[in-house]
């Protein structure tokens, strides 16, 4: 028996040789520049644009305040005053301020203070029929009317030493007492008095001196 080697078998056709895989295969894919790129800051500015609201809100509000402030204040100082009379009043309040603040002198009435400046404007009309009174005087009045009347039933007012219309309250040389107009049947249209009649004593006694209130209370 002879033995011949066995002839070596042809490889398939359709078979590829084995290569190693390609560069492209193996290279991990490029990251896009976009993709590594860190995300916009919109945290920050989200929190500078509430940072600059509240900002404004503050300063809106400390404006407010200090404008809310200052109205108070001057109203505090000009109590009353009217909004459109605010410059016309300033003298007045600056003088009261002065004087219930610097006076040398001490402290003030400041009631009284009140009711002489009140005193003062009624004057000012330079009006002998209008007069000035204090809730005391006023609440006598009252009485006065509300029961009988006493007197001698005259209305009286002032006159200068010319006998001319006066608004002077201390009656004196410059300032005397007279009849402005007797009530109908009253003592003193019973006893003759006329207007301008002057009324120089009271049961003897000079009025040099006295307000007219007071020599008014006597008569």
């Amino acid at each position: 028996m002879s033995l011949e080697p066995a002839a070596p078998q042809d490889e398939p056709a359709d078979a590829a040789p084995v290569t190693p895989a390609s560069t492209e295969a193996l290279a991990p894919a490029p990251t896009s520049t976009e993709a590594l790129a860190p995300a916009p800051a919109r945290g920050r500015r989200g929190n500078a644009l509430v940072l600059a609201v509240s900002l404004i809100a503050v300063m809106a509000g400390g404006a407010l305040f200090l404008s809310g402030w200052t109205l108070g204040r001057q109203t505090a100082l000009t109590p009353g005053t009217p909004a459109g009379e605010a410059e016309a009043f300033q003298p007045f309040w600056d003088t009261y301020r002065a004087i219930t603040d610097r006076y040398a002198g001490g402290d003030v009435d400041r009631r009284a203070l009140i009711e002489g400046a009140i005193d003062g404007m009624i004057g000012a009309l330079d009006d002998p029929y209008s007069q000035y009174l204090t809730s005391d005087e006023f609440k006598q009045t009252l009485r006065d009317i509300s029961g009988e009347f006493e007197g001698i039933g005259a209305t009286i007012g002032t006159v200068d030493a010319a006998g001319a219309t006066s608004s002077c309250s201390t009656l004196g040389a410059d300032c005397r007492l007279a009849i402005v107009a007797p009530i109908p049947d009253s003592p003193a249209d019973k006893a003759g008095l006329e207007p301008g009649d002057v009324i120089a004593m009271i049961d003897g006694e000079p009025l040099d001196g006295l307000t007219v209130d007071a020599a008014r209370d006597r008569i």
